[in-house]
């Protein structure tokens, strides 16, 4: 299975948050995936999370909370 280029590195920062990796890899068609209605639904209904990490010390910086007042 193909990973971008920084999948390893954000693995080893949620680690190293003390995430446990419960599926890896975590396989989902991305082509249509968001426009599915359910996960549309999701999206206004809660909270998206976007990490910001660094690749070279390997770790999260930042997580930055969207959420529909966001939009």
């Amino acid at each position: 299975m193909a990973r971008d280029r920084f999948h390893n590195q954000v693995k080893a920062a949620l680690i190293k948050d003390l995430w446990s990796i419960t599926h890896d890899p975590f396989s989902i068609q991305i082509s249509d995936f968001f426009q599915l209605p359910f996960i549309q639904k999701s999206l206004k209904r809660h909270t998206v999370n976007l990490v910001i990490y660094d690749p070279i010390k390997t770790e999260i910086k930042q997580w930055i909370n969207f959420n529909n007042t966001n939009k």
